[in-house]
């Protein structure tokens, strides 16, 4: 047998197991990153698709309680524009909103609210963006729509929104304020 010298060059067994259960662990570490990544990244986007629908919905809340006429569109169009009007308890202010889906590019659109106030000075009008990311369909029954029920005096309200992959779809029934006198 021949004797191993000093300086030969070389790595042990033992050295070469130890460096294995290393780079395990490293690799590891890196995978479970790389999952939780893309995780965090999937519920971003949930979470955006979510607060839209919400966003949306309680912007049309606001205005649908307050409104004492409420008219909208066909149903083939998914009952867009929908138009809500109402005064002030003292008269000194006539409101008209109007919200219309608006497609900037793609399947993809923005519920828009456009509100014209009216005084004795003069009429200002605002348009806002309040829902992005909303999807229509492309034929009826459209998955974003709007219907207005005379007889119950109740708006619902379909709303789909896609953010990345992820779809939500909300549905809201919202009843106006009794008018008084």
């Amino acid at each position: 047998m021949k004797m191993i010298h000093k300086n030969h060059k070389g790595l042990t067994l033992v050295e070469l197991l130890v460096a294995l259960m290393i780079l395990t662990v490293v690799v590891g570490a890196t995978n479970a990153v790389i999952v939780q990544m893309l995780q965090s990244s999937r519920t971003s986007a949930h979470m955006v698709a979510i607060r839209q629908a919400q966003s949306a919905a309680y912007r049309l809340n606001c205005d649908v309680l307050q409104a004492q006429s409420v008219t909208n569109g066909s149903v083939a169009d998914g009952g867009f524009p929908l138009n809500l009007t109402w005064t002030t308890w003292d008269s000194a202010e006539a409101h008209s909103v109007t919200y219309n889906l608006v497609n900037p590019s793609g399947d993809l659109y923005q519920l828009q609210r456009e509100e014209t106030i009216t005084s004795g000075t003069g009429s200002t009008t605002v348009t806002t963006t309040v829902g992005l990311y909303i999807y229509r369909g492309t034929e009826p029954p459209r998955q974003t729509s709007c219907s207005w029920n005379n007889t119950a005096k109740v708006l619902t309200l379909n709303i789909t929104v896609r953010a990345g992959q992820e779809v939500e779809s909300r549905t809201y029934k919202i009843k106006p304020r009794p008018l008084v006198g």
